[in-house]
């Protein structure tokens, strides 16, 4: 075998190597947590046991730290002597460490007010077969109560999902708590879709609970404790449910967080297409039968004056002669009907009439009729 085939193996052991030990290495990897309410889950290790001479640190990171906490459901199967799982509040407040003489089963919930949940875990150099390691579930989160344990709160459930929490979420709710909601669907139209994401309530439903009531039935009373992703899920068929939260007094957990969302609301459009006439205006209309009429009138009128000048021509030129520089040209037409020509001998254009006026009457005046 050559250089080469033995280049292949040592390269592929190196980049496994380094890739197990910087995961645990000392450096922080850092897990943001961008959408309020998501559940995320962290495991160490994903399988099998852990190794020996771990450094591992974790920041669980909410995007609006100013706003919210970490809410945080630690779960450890198993760790050998002087194997510590550590949990702060920010980088250095203590929430937790687990016992340097080893844990097994246990389980509890702790919240980061900072908005940053740091968890460390280090290993001693000795190996055990029950190094099974641990489980943190966690979300960000803040508290939406709606003022319901101030007095009876009326919520409205539109198409997006909106949220619901106990008083003072992710924290404990208080003891003796009386909170009350009503959730209606918008407008009527519809029906709800209830989602419980966590209830952690004291496991007794004599002492505290939360009890929900839809479609008109009996109150279903839920108590379960760290209970994430819970399966608690209603649908209604009518359009409103009313959740209760009750407490004694001693005993307070974490609440509960839920979403609220209408559905099968179907509202019908209907679109009316008007149909617009445009009409002249008054005063347009008006206008053009005015100038019509000038046209009209200007024409009838012009045609008058020149019969009439015509007529009146004719009658000088045919009964009394017409005068031109004072000299007068005895009219040849014979009494009768003006337009008898049959009577006068005469066709429709008499020249004779006119045949002794002299050529030239440039400058000669022209009679008028003046009406």
């Amino acid at each position: 075998m050559d250089s080469r085939e033995w280049l292949i193996p040592c390269v592929i052991l190196l980049t496994c190597s380094c890739k197990v030990f910087a995961q645990c290495s000392g450096s922080a990897r850092d897990i943001p947590i961008s959408t309020t309410y998501e559940i995320g889950t962290l495991t160490y290790p994903g399988s099998g046991s852990y190794a020996e001479n771990l450094d591992c640190t974790w920041n669980l990171i909410s995007s609006r730290p100013a706003t919210e906490d970490i809410l945080m459901f630690i779960q450890i199967s198993q760790t050998r002597n002087n194997d510590i799982l550590s949990v702060f509040d920010g980088p250095s407040t203590s929430l937790f460490a687990s016992s340097i003489t080893g844990t097994s089963g246990q389980s509890l919930t702790l919240v980061a007010l900072s908005g940053t949940g740091k968890i460390t875990f280090v290993s001693d150099n000795v190996a055990d077969t029950n190094q099974n390691g641990f489980t943190i579930t966690y979300m960000a989160a803040s508290s939406s109560d709606g003022g319901g344990c101030t007095s009876s709160a009326s919520l409205t459930a539109t198409d997006t999902k909106q949220y619901l929490t106990s008083e003072n979420f992710p924290s404990k709710y208080l003891t003796n708590s009386n909170c009350a909601w009503l959730i209606s669907a918008q407008d009527s139209c519809g029906s709800l879709v209830l989602d419980f994401i966590l209830l952690d309530i004291e496991a007794e439903c004599s002492a505290d609970k939360v009890a929900v009531t839809y479609d008109g039935g009996t109150a279903i009373d839920l108590c379960p404790d760290n209970d994430w992703n819970s399966v608690s899920e209603y649908s209604t068929t009518g359009s409103s449910a009313s959740i209760a939260l009750t407490s004694d007094g001693s005993d307070e957990r974490h609440g509960f967080v839920m979403s609220y969302i209408r559905t099968g609301c179907t509202v019908t459009t209907t679109t009316e297409q008007a149909t617009s006439v445009q009409a002249d205006p008054p005063s347009a209309i008006n206008q053009d039968n005015v100038n019509a009429g000038a046209i009209a009138g200007g024409v009838i009128g012009s045609a008058a004056l020149v019969l009439g000048i015509a007529a009146i021509a004719k009658g000088i030129i045919g009964h009394k002669g017409l005068k031109v520089g004072g000299e007068s040209f005895p009219s040849t037409a014979k009494k009768g009907k003006p337009n008898d020509l049959e009577n006068t001998g005469h066709d429709s254009h008499p020249d004779d009439a006119y045949e002794n006026v002299p050529t030239h009457v440039e400058n000669r005046a022209v009679p008028t009729a003046t009406y």
